[in-house]
């Protein structure tokens, strides 16, 4: 492959690591040493300095020196780069065997743009953390714009929690869960005591404060700490990997409720120390449950199945809304909320869960955060991400898309206005 970064300065690179520069415009060449003996599939340089160099098993080498000194970069894949383009100095895009990454600062930090997004949680009223499928993301102007954060384990990440603007937790598969005490910039590792057979996936969490936490999962798994995450005891009632508890929520300090398969609704009374279980009334499985006041709460799950209680879950009556499954309850206070789902479902309440109504919607979410009324966030399949603007106070600002009536609107290009009623304004590259 070859790049010229201008009309003097070019590089040459091939098999057996071999890297060559010009800076005469071709006339002569100099050996670049790349410190690899493996075949380079792509080299692209930005200017004269800045380059990346691509290959095998997820290789990602950058200069930032003209090629005197390398530095390999971690992108979570161990498929084969085959080609890496700069768009400009800041955003770059490489391509492996089955997917596609991108890089916003110039190439120091990649994610990979299909990779599907599970959960999102503010950590302060600018700090937003999104996790997903081998990928931990952060936004520190509310979700405006985003990076990369790499945990030191890859990982599929189901649900996060911040008791604190500082510190912050994320749980997944593998039995895996990792501590932040840098608003997400690093990660470090916890010893879960998740069993090793059987599945050991944690799809929910909360945490009462920064020591002080529970996370759930397969086997009906439920593990808790009280040392910041240092030691876990963990707990389960199933061998068989099927039967899970998909989410928990606390309401206060004592009062929570844990949800998952063929119906199960636990809660506690005791701050998460012991559950007893309520009558659903269903048997679907459970994904998500949100609690207004230590009464009234809802839990929604497959099947377009949603659960409602105004006795603290004493009794539950039960409903169907749509077909699909239901992923995610988000209030912005005690009367306006929404429901999301799969086939791109999304449904509103503003009484308070009273009724719900259908929003025509364009894309699908799995996760959603309010930290205001006038702010919130969202995410989805393919690392989409949404901010929440329902006054559009934000849209003088932003670059966003003219289209339909729908409260969600994909931002894309400069010098098109928003469409009247929008409320979620999708983030999205055109290029």
């Amino acid at each position: 492959d070859v790049s010229f970064p201008s009309n003097d300065t070019g590089y040459a690179a091939g098999k057996n690591g071999m890297m060559i520069k010009t800076i005469d415009g071709g006339i002569s060449w100099n050996v670049v040493n790349t410190g690899i003996t493996v075949t380079i599939n792509a080299i692209d340089f930005s200017d004269a300095n800045t380059g990346l160099l691509v290959g095998p098993n997820g290789l990602v080498k950058r200069t930032n020196d003209g090629g005197a000194t390398w530095t390999v970069i971690p992108i979570n894949s161990s498929n084969e780069v085959f080609d890496v383009k700069f768009r400009n100095k800041q955003t770059a895009y490489l391509i492996t065997t089955f997917e596609a990454f991108k890089s916003v600062d110039g190439g120091l930090n990649w994610f990979n743009m299909g990779s599907d997004m599970n959960a999102v949680k503010y950590s302060n009223d600018s700090t937003v953390i999104a996790v997903g499928d081998n990928t931990v993301q952060r936004s520190t102007d509310r979700g405006l714009s985003w990076k990369a954060s790499y945990p030191s384990n890859s990982s599929i990440w189901y649900d996060c929690a911040f008791p604190t603007q500082d510190t912050g937790y994320i749980c997944g598969s593998n039995g895996k869960i990792m501590k932040t005490i840098d608003r997400g910039l690093t990660f470090s590792p916890q010893v879960s005591n998740a069993p090793s057979s059987g599945g050991n996936y944690y799809f929910g969490m909360h945490f009462f404060d920064k020591n002080k936490g529970i996370a759930v999962g397969s086997q009906y798994m439920i593990s808790r700490t009280s040392n910041g995450g240092q030691t876990w005891t963990t707990n389960y009632s199933s061998s068989a990997s099927g039967y899970s508890y998909y989410d928990v929520f606390f309401i206060n300090s004592q009062v929570g409720w844990v949800c998952g398969s063929v119906g199960n609704i636990l809660k506690s009374t005791n701050g998460g120390q012991t559950f007893s279980p309520q009558t659903s009334g269903t048997n679907k499985f459970l994904r998500c449950i949100y609690f207004l006041t230590p009464q009234k709460g809802f839990v929604c799950g497959e099947g377009g199945t949603l659960c409602k209680t105004t006795n603290g879950g004493a009794t539950w009556t039960n409903t169907v809304i749509g077909s699909a499954s239901l992923y995610s309850i988000a209030f912005l206070d005690s009367l306006h909320g929404f429901i999301s789902g799969d086939n791109q479902y999304l449904y509103e309440t503003k009484d308070g869960g009273a009724t719900w109504h259908y929003v025509n919607n364009n894309f699908t979410i799995r996760s959603m955060a309010f930290r205001k009324y006038l702010q919130g966030v969202a995410v989805g399949p393919g690392n989409s991400k949404y901010y929440y603007d329902p006054i559009k106070v934000l849209n003088r600002d932003l670059r966003v898309c003219k289209g339909n009536n729908s409260v969600f609107e994909p931002k894309i290009a400069e010098g098109m206005s928003i469409a009247p009623g929008n409320k979620f304004i999708m983030e999205m590259d055109t290029t």
